[in-house]
């Protein structure tokens, strides 16, 4: 899974949609291996999907609050609870094989005792997620994939995010926190809520980290960081469970040597074999951990609270004023008759570029000069975050281009040798001229501008290409 910088820098809702769908799509495969009885990883696979598209839902919630009923929201949170036994029995099943191989052979028909009644347990989960879970996530994940990409009217609140990027930093912000805390409480204490709470929070914060690794941001470092924390953590949680199950299966087998009278051969001791491997196991990972807590808890913290740092907008790029104002460093454009002799002469490029669909504001588009053809991809500036152009290749361009049909301009761009920072961009497909000061331009028009001059035009939005664009075309006469 990657976040690329198109979805960083676009809309917090568009963004926060792509990744709770990315994260449906994951538990909707996950859901499709349980039609097959022999895939014994699919009940777990799909309880560890489900929770992340839960705790997804959760990250994203201020985004996604209007498109995402609490109903179908309470009703997933019920569908991971009802998947998540599958998961203890196979994690249990897969610590007893790892330790028949520090288990002495005379203790090994007690580890076959314990397996087979752990077995009985993951084939009862499994049996109960396919009666109950899949059901119910059958039928509610096509409910939650229409009302993620159902469309509807964004409202605008006081103070959201710019950006998802802005959205994510938050997430990450308020999961750093957790996790932190988590650990706080974990240390010196090594009980099992705690570890598990702590593993729960470290897991949120690991899917978090997850989507940006490929993005930058010092995002694979921390999760990197993170990884190696969750390793004793996780370590430490599985002796201790396991342990747990060992105390239980004493009981058990104690309780079936009263119900037949005799003893169980050999059963008690090896089953005290098994707790004192698990004490061994648990007692090195919570020296591990104690080290982790001690000197890579704060690095870990510190490198998540770095993506947020990172990924947020500079406070240049903060404005109280919830207007729709465009950046300050635009260029400025003046509306012209002609284009008088003293902007003629110089190079020419020409230029077609077309709007896609929606409100993501991109555009593709061609430039011609003397210097070849070169194919572009662009997203306009907006507030929180600055305007991109991207070349692309010809196949990509074909590709879009005619999904732009209607929403198109075409130019002849002036360059005006005279005056280094001012060109001007005679419409082909109407009848508008435009001369335009660059960008960081602060330069007044120069005075031979003045006989063909109507007015300035940056306060109009409708002056703009892309408003230009949905309009139709009346080319010249």
């Amino acid at each position: 899974m990657r976040l690329d910088p198109e979805i960083l820098d676009g809309p917090p809702e568009t963004g926060a949609r792509i990744l709770a769908l990315a994260r449906l799509a994951d538990a909707e495969e996950a859901l499709g291996r349980t039609a097959d009885p022999k895939d014994r990883g699919a009940p777990r696979a799909l309880a560890d999907a489900t929770e992340r598209l839960a705790a997804a839902l959760s990250a994203l919630a201020p985004a996604l609050a209007g498109a995402v009923p609490a109903a179908l929201r309470t009703e997933l949170d019920q569908g991971a609870r009802d998947a998540a036994p599958a998961r203890e029995p196979e994690i249990l099943a897969a610590w007893l094989a790892a330790a028949r191989g520090e288990l002495p052979g005379t203790y090994r028909g007690a580890l076959d005792w314990l397996a087979d009644r752990v077995e009985r347990r993951a084939r009862r989960a499994r049996e109960e997620v396919a009666a109950d879970a899949a059901p119910r996530l059958r039928r509610l994940l096509p409910r939650l994939a229409a009302a993620l990409t159902a469309r509807r009217a964004a409202i605008p609140r006081a103070g959201a995010p710019a950006t998802f990027a802005a959205l994510h930093a938050g997430a990450l912000r308020v999961q750093t926190h957790a996790l932190r805390e988590a650990l706080a409480a974990v240390a010196g204490q090594g009980d099992g809520l705690g570890l598990e709470a702590a593993r729960s929070e470290a897991r949120r914060l690991g899917d978090l980290l997850a989507p940006l690794r490929a993005a930058g941001f010092g995002a694979a470092e921390a999760a990197g960081a993170l990884e190696a924390l969750r390793a004793p953590l996780e370590a430490r949680q599985e002796a201790l469970a396991a342990a747990l199950a060992v105390e239980g299966a004493l009981l058990e087998a104690r309780a079936e040597e009263v119900r037949r009278g005799e003893a169980l051969a050999g059963l008690r001791p090896g089953l005290l074999a098994l707790l004192n491997i698990a004490g061994q196991r648990g007692a090195a990972a919570e020296r591990d951990l104690a080290l982790h807590l001690r000197t890579k808890a704060t690095p870990v913290t510190d490198a998540a609270y770095a993506v947020v740092a990172a990924l947020e907008p500079s406070g240049e790029e903060e404005d109280e004023d919830a207007g729709a104002a465009a950046p300050a460093a635009q260029e400025r454009r003046f509306l012209v008759t002609v284009i008088p002799p003293e902007g003629q002469g110089g190079d020419v490029e020409a230029l077609e570029q077309g709007w896609l669909p929606g409100d993501s504001r991109e555009s593709v588009g061609v430039t011609r000069s003397a210097l070849g053809e070169q194919w572009f991809r662009a997203r306009a500036a907006a507030r929180g975050h600055p305007g991109r152009v991207e070349t692309i290749s010809r196949a990509d361009f074909d590709a879009f281009w005619p999904l732009t049909e209607g929403r198109r301009i075409a130019k002849r761009r002036h360059l005006v040798a005279a005056a280094p920072g001012w060109h001007f961009d005679e419409y082909v497909d109407r009848p508008l001229v435009l001369a335009v000061a660059e960008e960081g331009n602060a330069e007044a028009p120069p005075p031979w501008l003045e006989p063909v001059l109507v007015r300035e035009v940056l306060a109009e939005r409708g002056y703009l290409d892309e408003a230009l664009a949905r309009r139709p075309a009346r080319r010249s006469a």
